[in-house]
């Protein structure tokens, strides 16, 4: 979601989430499978507010994101 204060001035909040089914990462082989074994499945649950502003005309931009990764 997001609010615009003016044409120059929002912020947002988003949450997202995501998954990758296990596997490997190479062409398999016996003798690099035995270093590298295949990854297991995991999810990723993301959480970021933010901002995008222009200023003096818009001869300044001032972006920023904080975001949190689980």
């Amino acid at each position: 979601m997001s609010y615009k204060f003016d044409p120059d001035r929002m912020v947002y909040a988003t949450f997202s989430t995501g998954f990758r089914p296990g596997g490997v990462n190479r062409v398999y082989d016996v003798d690099i499978h035995a270093i590298y074994p295949p990854y297991k499945s995991d999810e990723l649950k993301n959480f970021e507010i933010g901002w995008k502003t222009e200023w003096f005309d818009r001869r300044v931009r001032w972006n920023g994101a904080v975001f949190v990764e689980d």
